[in-house]
This record gives structure tokens, C-alpha cells and sequence, in this order.
């Protein structure tokens, strides 16, 4: 049900300031959705290509909302999402 649920969205917006592996935002990706999340960790390294989505530094989490907002504006097309599965 979580990957269902994660497939269909159009984006997610991980707000973390620790995380040392990234698995919620690496299951995200494998799903196709991209991710708006604070650059703590592993999760930089995981964002390697533009389809992914992008970080925020983490003293700028309020940066996370302004993000998501022009990610929606310019969603990648199905074309782009295919090629982060």
C-alpha cells in the first residue's frame, strides 16, 4: 500500500535534519516520485539526477515549501519519471 500510495504522488517533501541512509527518500525515487528534501546525509548523494528532484540546505528548511511550489509549477513529464525507475 505504501508503494502504491507513493507511486501516485507528484511529489514528496522530506523535511529531515538527520538521516544518515535515505531509505524514505530512495523508496520515493525507486517509485518514480521525485523528492523536495533537506540536504542531511545520504540524501544528496541519492538526488543524482534532475528527475529526482532537489535538496535544500538545511538552515534554509523554510526554502522546502518555495521548492515543492516550482517543482509542481514544471512536473517532469512521464517520459522523465520513467527514467528514474
Amino acid at each position: 500500500a505504501k508503494v502504491v500510495a507513493m507511486a501516485a504522488a507528484d511529489l514528496m517533501i522530506y523535511p529531515t535534519r538527520a538521516d544518515s541512509m535515505g531509505y524514505v527518500v530512495a523508496e520515493s525515487l525507486w517509485c518514480g516520485t521525485p523528492v523536495i528534501a533537506t540536504a542531511v546525509g545520504g540524501i544528496p548523494e541519492l538526488m543524482t539526477i534532475p528527475e529526482a528532484g532537489v535538496t535544500v540546505p538545511l538552515p534554509e528548511v523554510g526554502r522546502l515549501g518555495a521548492a515543492a511550489a516550482a517543482w509542481l509549477r514544471r512536473i517532469p513529464s512521464s517520459e522523465a519519471r520513467a527514467r528514474m525507475r
